[in-house]
């Protein structure tokens, strides 16, 4: 999803993707049980803890590096 040139992120850990579009579109993706990511479970009531998850280790690393764009949704904001 998004336009070219918005800027994608996206953190991983040893089973989930995380991916956040420059328009806040998610994906969610079980690198084990779906590598080719043909399944997007960010919308899936059964992963919401997994993506809270993911979405704060995004949050995280987005103060970490000082990246300005807009945090996931429902991720707590750092005000330092």
């Amino acid at each position: 999803g998004g336009e070219p040139g918005q800027g994608h992120r996206m953190v991983r850990s040893k089973e989930w993707k995380y991916i956040l579009t420059g328009v806040n579109e998610e994906g969610l993706f079980n690198e084990k049980e779906d590598p080719y990511e043909m399944h997007n479970l960010a919308g899936s009531e059964e992963y919401r803890g997994v993506l809270n998850r993911m979405r704060g280790y995004m949050a995280e690393w987005m103060d970490r590096v000082g990246d300005g764009h807009e945090r996931p949704p429902g991720a707590p904001i750092d005000d330092k």
